[in-house]
């Protein structure tokens, strides 16, 4: 009933209620109070959902600044917040390099790429980028999951479409990564890595004379930094 009000009933009621017209009579005062009753029900569950939404938030931000504080107190990464399946990852960039057709395109590069999106993603969101962290080997930086799976001739638009699914940020970064490295030689990529602290400390020399151990994120960190502030 009260969707049925005319100009001139509100009007009428403005005018009242601005002590410039009298009462109105008939069903306008009626069409109004159903009409300021409906909208302020509306109103009401509006600021209700408002204010679910916004307590549900600061819990959250106050749970990941719980965490931070408790990372930091400990040692930044000494609970390192851990991502995505390195392979997942890996396939992505794989897609996204076959469409570059991509320069020298081996494991060693595709592995090389990851380390490099490692270090990066460490440094500007403070947690992996994978759920495992990279190891030293004779050859460099290593994910051994990729190494033992990964397809270097082969990858479909699914397993790109499956990553940005997951997380479409790491999605995005992949895409650059592969924009910014295809065309790089493995070498190019890796200068600096056998002489950097992160790796030398995770060599033999530093782990009794036994490859495998996994690479600290603090040591990347700290040398991504250094490479960065020299840029």
């Amino acid at each position: 009933m009260f969707y049925d009000i005319t100009p001139e009933e509100l009007t009428a009621i403005a005018a009242y209620a601005d002590g410039t017209g009298p009462l109105p009579g008939g069903d306008a005062v009626t069409k109004f109070n159903a009409l300021h009753a409906a909208f302020s029900k509306k109103l009401l569950k509006d600021l209700a959902s408002a204010n679910g939404k916004t307590k549900r938030l600061e819990t959250r931000v106050s749970s990941l600044k719980k965490k931070e504080d408790e990372r930091t107190a400990a040692g930044i990464f000494a609970e390192t917040v851990p991502g995505l399946d390195s392979l997942d990852v890996a396939k992505a960039l794989v897609y996204c390099l076959l469409q570059k057709r991509t320069y020298q395109m081996t494991k060693a590069k595709v592995i090389a790429i990851l380390y490099e999106m490692y270090a990066s993603w460490l440094v500007s969101k403070h947690e992996r980028l994978f759920s495992h962290h990279p190891q030293a080997s004779p050859y460099g930086p290593q994910f051994w999951r990729v190494y033992n799976k990964i397809d270097i001739k082969y990858a479909q638009y699914e397993d790109f479409k499956s990553l940005a699914e997951k997380s479409p940020a790491i999605a995005a970064f992949t895409k650059n990564a592969a924009e910014k490295y295809y065309d790089w030689s493995i070498k190019k990529i890796c200068s600096g890595w056998m002489k950097s602290k992160p790796y030398l400390n995770a060599s033999p020399t530093s782990n009794d004379g036994k490859w495998g151990k996994e690479i600290s994120d603090a040591e990347i960190y700290e040398w991504r930094l250094i490479q960065n502030n020299k840029k």
